[in-house]
């Protein structure tokens, strides 16, 4: 997995983006739940100008993210270009070296960051997996 880190991430990214957390729900409050905005009209227009943005590409292994519901990209350089895998021990942990991290955990929950199952399952099913059975060819194969 240590070789895969930077792909780790870009699933992650690509989860974020979909607007999902961990445990594969969809990140709340939604923007017109949520009270920075002091208006439903406002939050209304925030979420519809989110909905236009295509700032990263959607990735089709997630769900499309739903009207509403946050994706965090706007905060880009203090959260999605903050992020790291740690690989070890036995374990992936995401996390973010980002001073607005906290702000956000608060918000949006302790599962925001880390791999859902959906992720998860096409990282080993799709490229650990075919390392590891690749990899046990070769070895019977000397």
């Amino acid at each position: 997995m240590k070789e895969d880190e930077t792909l780790l991430l870009a699933l992650q990214k690509d989860q974020l983006y979909a607007g999902q957390d961990a445990q594969g729900n969809s990140l709340r409050p939604t923007y017109q739940d949520d009270p920075y905005f002091k208006t439903r009209d406002a939050a209304q227009r925030y979420s519809d100008w989110k909905d236009r943005l295509d700032q990263r590409a959607h990735n089709p292994l997630f769900a499309k993210r739903p009207s509403g519901t946050p994706n965090l990209i706007v905060t880009g350089r203090w959260l999605y270009d903050t992020l790291v895998a740690d690989v070890g021990g036995g374990a992936l942990r995401v996390r973010s070296d980002s001073w607005l991290f906290s702000k956000l955990e608060a918000k949006y929950g302790q599962a925001l960051l880390g791999l859902n199952q959906t992720a998860l399952r096409y990282y080993v099913e799709e490229i650990l997996f075919t390392r590891l059975q690749k990899n046990v060819h070769q070895w019977l194969n000397q």
